[in-house]
């Protein structure tokens, strides 16, 4: 290999990777045969080590990139939610219960009740839905309650609610609750109603927008935000992608952007400014998702009634295939003005890009095996050529005409000349001049 054959590979190889950093991704289904515990998994959270937690149907699974360990729960209780607090320590829910992973005497991590004093009071509060962690303050969310723990004791913030959301906006906290609508909650565990804040249909989702609103959507498949005084309607850009499918679990990550996942298994991905960058099919891993988590590192896990999956969503490397309509193999890659063009053996494609996919469009009916390809603007005609094993050709108007009928086993375009290239063929060097020839 000569020393300009092998930087043109070393090019190829980065504009590639960069073309594969916008389409596809890795995945990764984990199940009860990698963590040998109940399929079932609803809730995900991480410590500051970068170890990563899962609620399962028998109490926690602790991941830390290869090995899976099972913390169980007292009487194998299912564990539906789970958070970090800011002094880097676990909470879990459960079925009437709530509590934390602590070390044991062994040394061994192991789960503490919280909740065994309210019960013993004879008081259930059935499924903690959510926990939600804050300075010193962490909130766990029941079917009918809510309960802060801070400074090592329980105490009840309100009762005989349903539905309940809590999310921070600036230096306050917000709850919405489907009886009242949203509520400010003061340091002193009181709620305070916001007024004309109740909406006519219940909200499934609330989470952060951006540094001055809340987003609201609901089982109606409408859209809010709250800005920390009153609610309002907003139409998203890509209204349809919404409405196509009820949202029921979201979460922001940490770019800024917002997840979505749909009954139509589908994880929606928009920006803060509510334009779709992504819609990711996700239907053919799991039949059921519970929850979302963006983990440190970027990475998104998705819990479900099937196990778990990780979507390495900042992953540098993407592939593209024949499920985007790109067929054979690769040989050539072209940007041209603010088009890419890919040479394959199957023929020459033109990548396609929309707001929620990337495809590819064959642009010759002929299959043409392409080995290389190389372009040039010359008296503002675009020049494109074709290497292949029947020849060289020049590609004008979606067609292809036959410059050489020589096997073509590289292009290289003249640094100095537009209107030259050098065509490599099996005993040789020629030159091609596409508006005068080949010598």
């Amino acid at each position: 290999m000569t020393k300009k054959q092998f930087v043109l590979l070393i090019l190829f190889f980065f504009v590639s990777l960069f073309m594969f950093s916008q389409g596809n991704y890795f995945y990764k289904l984990y199940t009860s045969d990698n963590f040998n515990s109940s399929p079932a998994c609803y809730s995900a959270a991480q410590d500051s080590s970068g170890m990563l937690y899962f609620g399962n149907e028998k109490g926690v699974l602790r991941f830390d990139g290869v090995r899976w360990n099972v913390l169980l729960s007292e009487n194998k209780k299912p564990v539906y939610s789970l958070t970090k607090s800011t002094d880097n320590i676990i909470f879990y829910g459960s079925d009437n219960e709530f509590g934390k992973i602590s070390i044991g005497k062994n040394g061994k991590q192991l789960l503490v009740s919280l909740s065994d004093s309210i019960i013993e009071s004879g008081e259930e509060f059935g499924k903690v839905n959510m926990l939600y962690s804050t300075n010193s303050k962490v909130y766990f969310i029941t079917q009918r309650d809510i309960y802060v723990y801070q400074n090592n004791t329980i105490e009840k913030v309100s009762s005989q609610y349903t539905n309940t959301f809590i999310e921070r906006l600036g230096a306050s906290l917000y709850v919405y609750q489907k009886e009242g609508g949203i509520y400010t909650l003061h340091s002193s565990n009181s709620l305070i109603q916001i007024p004309n804040s109740k909406l006519n249909s219940e909200v499934i989702t609330m989470l952060p927008w951006n540094e001055q609103s809340l987003l609201l959507y609901t089982a109606s498949r409408e859209t809010y935000i709250f800005n920390g005084e009153k609610v309002i309607p907003i139409s998203l850009t890509d209204s349809i992608v919404y409405k196509n499918s009820i949202i029921y679990q979201s979460t922001k990550l940490f770019n800024g952007d917002l997840a979505m996942l749909n009954l139509n298994r589908e994880l929606i991905i928009i920006d803060y400014e509510g334009y779709v960058k992504k819609v990711i099919d996700i239907s053919e891993y799991m039949n059921q998702y519970n929850d979302i988590f963006n983990d440190a590192q970027g990475n998104i896990w998705l819990t479900g009634n099937e196990g778990v999956l990780k979507i390495e969503y900042t992953t540098p490397i993407v592939k593209y295939a024949e499920e985007n309509g790109l067929f054979g193999e690769v040989s050539a890659v072209i940007n041209l003005a603010d088009k890419r063009y890919i040479a394959t053996s199957k023929g020459l494609f033109e990548q396609k890009k929309t707001k929620f996919h990337i495809t590819f469009e064959k642009i010759l009916n002929d299959e043409i095996d392409c080995k290389s390809a190389s372009f040039s603007i010359h008296n503002n005609d675009t020049l494109f050529l074709l290497g292949t094993d029947a020849g060289t050709f020049l590609l004008k108007d979606k067609k292809a005409d036959a410059l050489d009928y020589e096997k073509a086993i590289l292009i290289v375009k003249s640094s100095k000349y537009n209107n030259l290239f050098y065509l490599g063929v099996d005993n040789g060097l020629k030159i091609v001049r596409p508006c005068s020839g080949i010598e």
